[in-house]
């Protein structure tokens, strides 16, 4: 559920970051229930949620552009993702935390 009246901020833990190779989904990327983080990616970018052993990210999943930054949140049945990028490129991911 969105939280309008509330302040985000960084939640302390190390931004995930690496560089994806072109066609290339990552590995499983746990973040934790509620997870709120923030993405974006060099290349095109397709985000999946899900649960441990969750299949690869492709290009069926919706599609954000290059260099967008979103905010997105794992639900209450979802701990991870896996992203996808057709250019590739360095992709970074950052928890956030309510103040």
């Amino acid at each position: 559920m969105a939280e309008f009246n509330s302040a985000w901020g960084y939640s302390g833990e190390p931004a995930v970051t690496a560089t994806l190779g072109a066609a290339a989904s990552t590995a499983e990327i746990v973040l934790g229930p509620q997870a709120i983080f923030l993405i974006t990616c060099a290349g095109d970018f397709h985000v999946v949620f899900g649960n441990a052993n969750m299949a690869a990210a492709t290009v069926a999943a919706f599609q954000y552009p290059a260099n967008s930054v979103q905010t997105l949140q794992t639900g209450d049945h979802t701990d991870r993702i896996r992203v996808f990028s057709t250019a590739g490129g360095v992709y970074w991911i950052q928890k956030l935390d309510r103040f």
